[in-house]
């Protein structure tokens, strides 16, 4: 299921949107490795899954979480934001963007979620996936928002 999710043409869509936005204009230093795969040793389905699931993407074991009930991860371009994008409180694997499976009933949905940045890199950050084409609501420019979803 979270693969089918995963590779819908939607969400690799929004993938791409936001991938571009996060690359628009910034420059980066070194590239990034491959860490070994992780072992599917959880305990609940979801986690399973969800280890199965970022095996077979090559997620970096740092770029995500195997929660029982909201697994999450980030995009490896998501992690290359300049340096004043820092997020303001602690958020999840603590970069200003994440994605996240969650299970309702017998569906599960993913999430993406610009989170606490401060004012004005986090309009900078919506404006610009905004000129890629991902629809952002008013109410996430106004200040004290802190988070601002994607489904």
């Amino acid at each position: 299921m979270m693969l089918q999710l995963y590779e819908k043409d939607s969400f690799q869509s929004l993938l791409r949107l936001i991938n571009d936005a996060v690359l628009m204009g910034d420059e980066y230093s070194t590239p990034l490795e491959f860490p070994e795969l992780t072992e599917v040793r959880a305990q609940s389905p979801m986690q399973q899954a969800f280890t199965m699931f970022a095996n077979e993407q090559r997620i970096p074991s740092d770029y995500y979480y195997v929660h029982p009930s909201l697994p999450s991860f980030v995009e490896r371009e998501w992690t290359q934001l300049p340096l004043d994008y820092q997020v303001t409180e602690k958020y999840w694997l603590g970069y200003p963007l994440i994605a996240w499976f969650e299970r309702r009933n017998s569906t599960v949905r993913l999430i993406v979620e610009v989170g606490p940045l401060p004012h004005l890199e986090r309009n900078r950050l919506l404006k610009s996936l905004e000129q890629q084409g991902i629809p952002v609501r008013a109410l996430a420019y106004e200040e004290g928002r802190r988070y601002t979803r994607f489904y």
